[in-house]
């Protein structure tokens, strides 16, 4: 039996090693390579298509078949999903081929290759911000586009991303009581998503962080902290007077002034 399987599996080798597909690949002729990988690429069978033209790239790149391998390798990348080699492929052709037709194309999927690659917003967000990056510019350079609708889609996706994980890289310095640093982090926050609809509560959890700091420090220290936490609530109410957060942000505030006063007479 142990035979029969032994023999059964290097027939099904010798099978796949001789398949048509195969030949082609290990062989020398390279307009045939071409043939095949774009009966490849027309089928759908973008990993068949993709091997074969990197093989042929090389060959053709002195040749008026060179823009129309190097689009269609890109795509093959993509649908693959090897997105960060997609994305390098699509910025690549939009820097060979400045005046082609499909130039418009690549870069919108440059910047939709970067997106597909992006991770959770817990993760390196270098994909998120250049995604970003090229989707802007994309949209500025062809607004008319009619992808342009998708893109500011994603755009607003990176965005929400890279906001989500500055608000938890902020929001871990004050779990860690690491206030002063909190509240740097928060007014970093709302300088860069100014007009994120969470904008209160980030400017809430500035005032917050900055009264715990002032709460924290040495004596001599605290009543110019306080003085410091209670201009940001100042700005606080002054740009959300109607927000949700407001009477825990008063609450603050009376304690942080009876600090001051208690600090004053003591000083008497």
């Amino acid at each position: 039996m142990r035979k029969l399987l032994a023999l059964s599996v290097i027939a099904m080798l010798l099978l796949v090693s001789c398949s048509p597909y195969n030949q082609v690949l290990k062989g020398n002729d390279y307009n045939l390579k071409l043939s095949k990988a774009n009966e490849y690429y027309d089928a759908g069978k973008w990993l068949r298509a993709g091997e074969l033209y990197n093989q042929v790239l090389p060959v053709f790149k002195a040749t008026k078949d060179y823009e129309m391998i190097y689009y269609r390798y890109a795509y093959t990348q993509y649908n693959t999903r090897n997105y960060l080699s997609a994305s390098y492929h699509f910025k690549n052709f939009t820097e060979f081929f400045p005046g082609s037709s499909k130039a418009e194309e690549c870069m919108y999927m440059y910047g939709v290759s970067l997106f597909k690659d992006s991770p959770r917003y817990n993760l390196d967000a270098t994909s998120t911000s250049r995604a970003r990056e090229v989707l802007v510019h994309y949209v500025n350079t062809y607004p008319t586009s009619p992808t342009v609708p998708d893109a500011m889609k994603y755009i607003e996706e990176c965005t929400e991303k890279l906001e989500t994980k500055g608000y938890h890289a902020a929001l871990l310095y004050y779990n860690m009581e690491q206030y002063k640093a909190a509240t740097v982090a928060f007014k970093e926050l709302i300088a860069t998503y100014i007009e994120s609809k969470k904008t209160d509560y980030y400017m809430y959890l500035q005032f917050r962080s900055a009264f715990l700091y002032a709460q924290q420090s040495v004596l001599n220290k605290q009543q110019e902290r306080y003085v410091d936490a209670i201009a940001i609530y100042k700005e606080f109410k002054s740009f959300y007077p109607n927000s949700s957060y407001t009477k825990e942000a008063d609450k603050l505030f009376d304690s942080a002034e009876k600090s001051i006063k208690q600090l004053r007479n003591e000083h008497k």
